[in-house]
């Protein structure tokens, strides 16, 4: 009898409860078409920084472009200029809790930007060098709980260590 009960009770509790809503809140969208005469194109990656602001990686623009909320910046690589983006393919974006913005680039490596200092930091492949990134191509960027940087590539997946600057290399070897 109390199986019969119990059933009963979870049938009509599903009934009430299939007009429930789950947002009672609707949701709004600005729609973002550019601002300062700044187009976006085609955007790959998007994080938000400690600040609020958002940042976004546009490879039709080629650059790195930052929003808060009124205006927006873009950053571009400049051959002639050490302390731009160095890179032109902006893949991914990571933004750590201690400000930076980290951007991977398609054949390019990664950057680290540090928006307080406005300076940008290269990591590269070097062929000679076990320490540097496995490839340049890098589609995935996180940022785990104790802070440590991942970086995934097409060559594998590399943890900076921050202190050294140096990559330590995981890889799937495969057997003939």
């Amino acid at each position: 009898m109390k199986s019969i009960l119990y059933h009963f009770l979870s049938i009509l509790l599903l009934f009430a409860a299939k007009d429930g809503t789950a947002q009672t809140h609707p949701v709004k969208f600005k729609l973002l078409s550019g601002t300062n005469g700044i187009p976006i194109g085609k955007i790959t990656g998007i994080t938000r920084d400690i600040h609020g602001v958002m940042w976004f990686s546009d490879q039709s623009n080629q650059c790195l472009l930052s929003y808060d909320g009124t205006n927006m910046t873009r950053y571009k690589h400049d051959a002639k200029n050490a302390n731009s983006p160095g890179g032109t393919y902006p893949e991914c974006l990571y933004a750590d809790s201690s400000g930076n913005i980290w951007i991977g680039f398609y054949g390019m490596g990664l950057d680290k930007y540090d928006p307080e200092t406005n300076l940008f930091t290269h990591y590269r492949r070097q062929q000679n060098d076990p320490g540097s990134l496995s490839s340049d191509t890098i589609s995935a960027l996180l940022v785990d709980h104790f802070g440590n940087i991942w970086a995934g590539t097409d060559g594998g997946l590399n943890l900076l260590d921050k202190k050294t600057g140096k990559f330590k290399h995981y890889s799937n070897k495969l057997h003939d």
